[in-house]
């Protein structure tokens, strides 16, 4: 069986289009599994011709969870407690 052309579009926070993917897969699951994988902060939409499949929505981390803040707050917390052990 031939492989079948699809789109996937990469949709900035804008809701314009930044990027275009083209795909050549054996079928749409396989273009929805492949059209997921380029989900890298930002929402994808899969098309093949001028119908759309499929929109994945990129999901953000829960505020709880901020690696590059929490590191932050750790490496002040230590740099403040080395700076009070060379007051002393």
């Amino acid at each position: 069986m031939a492989d079948r052309e699809y789109r996937a579009f990469v949709i900035g926070w804008d809701g314009r289009v930044q990027y275009r993917y083209d795909l050549s897969c054996a079928d749409e699951v396989e273009a929805r599994e492949r059209a997921k994988q380029l989900m890298d902060g930002y929402d994808i939409e899969l098309w093949k011709d001028d119908k759309k499949l499929a929109t994945f929505r990129y999901q953000a981390m829960p505020h709880s969870f901020r690696p590059q803040t929490d590191l932050y707050c750790l490496a002040h917390s230590a740099r403040q407690q080395n700076e009070s052990r060379r007051q002393k």
